[in-house]
């Protein structure tokens, strides 16, 4: 275990706060706006006429394949959402972790 002055483990336990708080307000934001952008995808899917899945589409438009977008889109953005606050989740533990706090 590495021994640091008073001045360095403020540092660190300041740092470790802060990833916390970043943490929890990237969670806040991601519950509060991600559902209201895949809300409108969705509307704007219906809107544009196409189907919720592929298997349901009847005829194919020249654009239809656009709308296979959609859920790559959807699912692409909920996994980095995730991904966002777990990365800053590992750095926190792993800055606890390394016993210089």
């Amino acid at each position: 275990m590495i021994s640091l002055n008073d001045e360095a483990r403020k540092s660190m336990l300041d740092t470790l706060d802060a990833l916390r708080q970043w943490s929890k307000e990237i969670g806040a934001v991601n519950d509060r706006c991600l559902p209201k952008v895949i809300d409108h995808m969705a509307t704007a899917q219906r809107a544009m006429g196409w189907p919720d899945h592929a298997g349901t589409a009847t005829g194919i438009s020249d654009r239809m394949h656009y709308f296979l977008l959609f859920p790559v889109v959807r699912e692409t953005l909920q996994n980095a959402c995730k991904l966002e606050s777990e990365v800053i989740d590992k750095v926190a533990e792993a800055c606890f972790a390394s016993r210089l706090i």
